[in-house]
């Protein structure tokens, strides 16, 4: 909530992450322009985003699954395929993460999913990642930037959903797809914000 102090709590975290570590990565989505200061101090790298449909805009995939560390520092080497516990906590992170984001921007103007929305949200999310064949065995670096889902295959994939599903559905609530899929539809290329949410990874993250 407004006031609570998050920024300042947050912020005070995320200095001492830094100077414990300075190789400690921290990847900050910044929509307020409140961490800038931090990042300039110490010589980050700072993209910005817009709203514009244009293909060449900085971009950033929120489904697509960062670069898995194959470093081991057993032999102190970098094998030719990360570990699988790797690609597992890879994977199982990344779901948190896109539904935490998801959930967020779907929470917008005062709104708040439901239980059931979210668990729809949630299924959704898991089956997109299945139909492009990406489970938690997936060696994820090797898969180009265009072949990750976005928001448009997911709002697809719901769409079909919807016209698979009757009232008579007891464990799918058709009314809970169609407000996900209502409030999905303004980040997707008809929306307003596909600039933002609804493109290709097309940049490279500093390391």
């Amino acid at each position: 909530t407004s006031g609570s102090r998050k920024t300042t709590l947050l912020k005070t975290i995320i200095l001492s992450q830094l100077m414990n570590d300075q190789n400690q990565q921290v990847l900050i989505m910044d929509f307020e322009n409140e961490y800038t200061d931090i990042a300039k101090n110490f010589n980050q790298q700072i993209i910005e985003f817009t709203k514009s449909v244009d293909l060449d805009a900085p971009n950033i995939n929120i489904f697509q699954i960062p670069y898995v560390d194959t470093f081991n520092p057993i032999t102190q080497k970098f094998d030719k395929t990360p570990k699988l516990t790797n690609l597992h906590e890879a994977f199982n992170n990344q779901l948190q993460y896109v539904s935490g984001v998801l959930r967020m921007l779907l929470s917008r103007d005062n709104n708040k999913l439901s239980i059931n929305e979210i668990n729809v949200l949630e299924t959704e999310i898991t089956e997109l990642y299945k139909s492009f064949k990406i489970t938690k065995f997936t060696d994820f670096n090797k898969i180009p930037n265009n072949k990750w889902p976005i928001i448009d295959d997911l709002v697809e994939q719901i769409s079909k959903k919807i016209k698979s599903l009757t009232k008579k559905d007891v464990n799918n609530s058709i009314d809970d797809y169609i407000t996900v899929h209502k409030l999905l539809i303004p980040f997707t290329n008809e929306g307003m914000y596909a600039g933002i949410f609804n493109r290709y990874t097309n940049i490279e993250i500093n390391e």
